[in-house]
């Protein structure tokens, strides 16, 4: 399984404490089928990452596109904290920009996904 993120979904890591061990282990719970909800017919899926220190419930959210060669790609994160408490978490026009931004990460060629990390977009996380 190889774990990509995002250059906003690392930024989101900085300021929710959050380490590559964290995602690495989000990762293998979505790899078993442990997700928070379907986002898109078993591509895009939204996943509660804990902050140290705090649960799942009061912690983070994320949006993962899962492809179906074991690539897992963190588009983006938020603290709950931060979400307006009236409304939907993830309003209809966001969601459709992950399931664009997810519908491209399905079609990456390995060299496309390398040229992302070239260009500062994607980093691999690293089972450290």
């Amino acid at each position: 399984m190889k774990i990509y993120v995002t250059d906003d979904f690392d930024e989101f890591m900085v300021k929710a404490q959050l380490d590559d061990k964290i995602v690495f282990k989000v990762a293998n719970e979505l790899n078993n089928g442990l997700h928070d909800g379907d986002l898109d017919m078993g591509r895009l899926f939204k996943k509660r990452i804990p902050s140290p220190r705090q649960s799942k419930r009061d912690s983070n959210r994320s949006v993962v596109d899962i492809r179906k060669d074991n690539l897992l790609f963190f588009i983006d994160g938020w603290r709950k904290a931060d979400v307006p408490k009236i409304g939907k978490e993830i309003p209809d026009k966001l969601l459709e920009t992950y399931r664009l931004l997810g519908d491209s990460f399905l079609n990456f060629t390995a060299k496309q996904i390398g040229q992302n990390i070239t260009a500062g977009l994607l980093r691999e996380v690293k089972n450290g």
